[in-house]
């Protein structure tokens, strides 16, 4: 099983979006990680992404969530 992978910055701190859901320590710049699974289009047949059945989205330190991501 394949997946990719969103990482955006949210442009604010754990000010707002409150600690780093990983290592739950306050972050300067927080992200938001989502998780997408691959699968392949039965009527294309080519291979696409989905969030459905992938991992939470999470919000934390860059690093913290880059050390989450499942490689296939």
């Amino acid at each position: 099983m394949t997946f990719a992978y969103r990482l955006d910055s949210t442009g604010h701190s754990s000010a707002l979006y409150g600690n780093c859901e990983v290592c739950n320590q306050h972050a300067p710049e927080v992200f938001m990680q989502v998780e997408l699974r691959g699968f392949r289009n039965p009527i294309t047949g080519m291979m696409d992404y989905t969030c459905h059945q992938a991992g939470p989205t999470l919000f934390g330190h860059k690093e913290c969530l880059v050390t989450l991501q499942r490689i296939s």
